[in-house]
């Protein structure tokens, strides 16, 4: 068991080594790759406000805006209109016991 341990203790070493470096080294990749990911959200985010904004101004669209001034939804305005006509005809009927009176 010894014989063991000693013989195969610098493979596992250099495995231990190898996967706290590779994790060292993803984790900051990572790291960075999220934060380029959250600026360049934010940059988009920014950059889709400015241009709804700048259609509501426009006149183009409304939008539902709430407390804190983001944008919620669009406002969509409908309208109708509604004709209606009808027309009745009556014509008297005269039963026989009636008609006799008339």
């Amino acid at each position: 068991m010894v014989q063991f341990i000693v013989e195969y203790a610098p493979t596992f070493l250099s495995v231990l080594v190898g996967a706290l470096v590779t994790f060292v080294a993803a984790r900051l990749y990572y790291q960075k790759a999220g934060k380029d990911l959250y600026k360049e959200a934010s940059e988009l985010r920014r950059l889709n406000n400015l241009t709804l904004r700048a259609m509501a101004d426009a006149g183009l669209c409304e939008f539902n805006i709430d407390n804190d001034g983001h944008i919620r939804g669009l406002k969509i305005s409908l309208s109708g209109k509604s004709e209606t006509s009808s027309s009745m005809t009556a014509k008297p009927t005269v039963t026989s016991a009636k008609r006799d009176e008339i």
